[in-house]
């Protein structure tokens, strides 16, 4: 088998290279709102991921971005929950490390971490990539067997 067509599969079966996160798998932390503390406080996630905040109990707890782990308040730029929410979601889409707090009880500890991570691709074949590896063993196959009947 010559160059160019050992070139021509060898582009087909590594341009047909996915990762499985860009396959859209994006995933949804929960962190509860339990007497004066969140559980759990300290969450790691990857970018486009989500945190699902609960037990909000329509503003008597609240979520919002502080600057550093000994903030008592709001930072004023990052995300905040709605007054008298018993929910809330944010969806974090670059990486660090980000503080939060219950701003009503930030003074009795009652705060947290999201820990935002670059995520690692999983490369996955494609049908198209799979087709083009199945293809390249066939034909080293064939030129092995031809090479051994030759001497």
């Amino acid at each position: 088998m010559n160059r160019i067509t050992w070139s021509v599969v060898l582009l087909l079966a590594v341009g047909s290279v996915q990762s499985a996160q860009e396959a859209g798998a994006q995933t949804t932390i929960d962190v509860d709102a339990v007497g004066l503390s969140f559980v759990p406080p300290d969450v790691t996630i990857e970018v486009g991921d989500s945190v699902h905040w609960t037990g909000l109990a329509g503003g008597f707890h609240t979520v919002a971005q502080a600057d550093d782990a000994g903030s008592l308040t709001f930072n004023g730029s990052g995300f905040h929950s709605p007054a008298a929410a018993s929910e809330f979601t944010h969806t974090f889409a670059a990486p660090g490390l980000y503080f939060y707090i219950c701003e009503p009880h930030a003074i009795a500890g009652m705060r947290g971490t999201v820990t935002v991570n670059v995520p690692v691709p999983i490369p996955t074949l494609s049908a198209w990539g799979a087709t083009a590896m199945a293809l390249m063993l066939v034909v080293a196959g064939t030129t092995l067997v031809r090479r051994r009947q030759r001497s």
